[in-house]
């Protein structure tokens, strides 16, 4: 429970540097930041009773629109605390509390999201996060993440066409630098006056950063991250998401976590995941005995869970339809499911060092739109699946893209069905949970499919319709 002096502290430096308002936010199911603005003399009420919210967040597709009848007999919504539509309630979390450094007198605090009659709600990704990590510490283990996050800076060159429309098209910007400068100290350097206040205020925020550096295509960057706990991470990854997208608008840039923009020549972007578990001495249960073998039995069989959930799994790692066509042979992201060691074509690749204790997985499957929330969660419920089945994944691959194995959904609608059918994901998250989340990805893929836009000349260019779906959005 929490103590009230985790408050006070809060009350005491709302007080001090003057704040005179606070951004209760929480992350809709698409992972993007909603939120309400308190006045800084109604916070300490709002903390003690919660904030009611109408659920409206709940209804929209990736577009914004309404796909959802609250009212309609079977609605998705399928529970008696949400008939007719009514509040739900936000529970601010005070280990969450942050002081924008970029909007004067402006605090920032995520929000557990309940219902009125104070249960924690079922779509709400923290909610399905807090669930799987708990799972994950009624067997006395902590996952450990760690997250790499690939983005797209741009710089915003045609003011007039955005005016005071909110959204931003690929006609108002331009890249930052020209194509396959990996890692070049000299494309860096050209935006690294933006990139100084970007990490800056990151690290204001208390994240703990780790690098950024340019990554493969044009205007392409990575940041990482040091190692966190499952829901530390998934809300840093959050902050980092949201606040890099606002803290760029102010200075002249546009951030998109879109997997690849519609812009030619631009590479995908991809969110490695990774992951190791402790126990709760804090050793790491991954680490193998000798170097004979990539992982420990734990770690196997952790490996052998995500493996065999891989393809229901797909689409909390893979929300979107462009991020389907990142999976590419020889594309550095995973077509198959497979692992290896220190392999960047396989799905899980092991990495870190035996002799330091730091032998861990990387996931390499995940779209840069994901939902922080839901991807986290999905390794956590099919990892511990695998570990109390003692699931042996198959041998380690030395050939990715070559053998002879399952293959990743290709497509929305294939990674829809599959999540959707998944009796694990039915039985931990919940069967409403299951349905709300494949309307709203079925809503995105039949409006994709439906659409002008959505036709392109080659199978896996990116189309007009994803370019307007997500440039902006995400």
């Amino acid at each position: 429970m929490l103590q009230r002096d985790d408050w006070g502290s809060i009350f005491a430096r709302l007080r001090s540097e003057n704040i005179r308002r606070v951004r209760v936010v929480w992350a809709d199911q698409h992972g993007v930041s909603r939120t309400r603005v308190v006045a800084t003399r109604a916070f300490p009420k709002i903390c003690a009773e919660g904030l009611r919210c109408n659920l409206g967040t709940l209804l929209s597709d990736s577009s914004g629109k309404m796909t959802m009848d609250p009212f309609a007999p079977g609605r998705v919504l399928n529970s008696s605390d949400l008939a007719g539509a009514p509040d739900i309630l936000l529970r601010p979390d005070p280990s969450t509390f942050r002081v924008l450094p970029w909007a004067p007198q402006t605090a920032w605090i995520i929000a557990d999201v309940f219902t009125t009659a104070g249960k924690p709600l079922p779509f709400s990704p923290r909610a399905q996060l807090r669930a799987a990590a708990d799972l994950a510490s009624g067997s006395d283990i902590r996952p450990v993440i760690g997250i790499e996050l690939e983005f797209h800076l741009l710089k915003v060159a045609d003011l007039a066409r955005t005016g005071s429309v909110e959204s931003i098209d690929a006609q108002a910007v331009r890249p930052t630098h020209s194509a396959y400068q990996h890692q070049s100290e000299a494309a860096l350097d050209n935006v690294s006056e933006f990139l100084d206040v970007l990490q800056d205020h990151l690290e204001e925020l208390g994240l703990p950063v780790r690098t950024l550096e340019v990554e493969h295509g044009p205007s392409q960057f990575e940041i990482s991250l040091d190692v966190l706990g499952a829901l530390e991470g998934a809300d840093a990854a959050f902050v980092v998401k949201n606040a890099a997208k606002m803290i760029a608008r102010r200075h002249g840039y546009h951030i998109t976590f879109m997997p690849r923009p519609a812009i030619r020549g631009f590479d995908s972007s991809g969110w490695h995941l990774h992951l190791s578990i402790t126990d709760e001495l804090g050793q790491n249960l991954f680490v193998p005995k000798d170097d004979l073998e990539l992982l420990s039995p734990y770690g196997r069989h952790f490996v052998g869970g995500i493996l065999r959930h891989a393809r229901e799994a797909a689409l909390l790692a893979i929300p979107t339809v462009t991020g389907f066509k990142r999976l590419q042979p020889r594309s550095l992201a995973p077509d198959r499911v497979t692992w290896g060691a220190d392999n960047r074509g396989a799905m899980i690749r092991v990495t870190g060092d035996r002799s330091l204790g730091s032998t861990h997985i990387e996931n390499r499957i995940g779209d840069t739109a994901a939902n922080g929330y839901l991807y986290i969660a999905s390794q956590i419920l099919t990892g511990l699946d695998g570990v109390s089945m003692a699931e042996e994944p198959p041998p380690a691959t030395d050939t990715p893209y070559e053998d002879d194995v399952t293959r990743l959904p290709t497509s929305l609608p294939e990674a829809i069905s599959e999540f959707e059918n998944s009796e694990l994901f039915l039985k931990t998250m919940g069967e409403d949970f299951v349905a709300f989340y494949a309307a709203h990805k079925r809503s995105e893929a039949e409006r994709f499919a439906a659409s002008e836009l959505g036709r392109t000349d080659e199978p896996h260019a990116v189309s007009t319709w994803e370019q307007l779906e997500y440039f902006d959005l995400y």
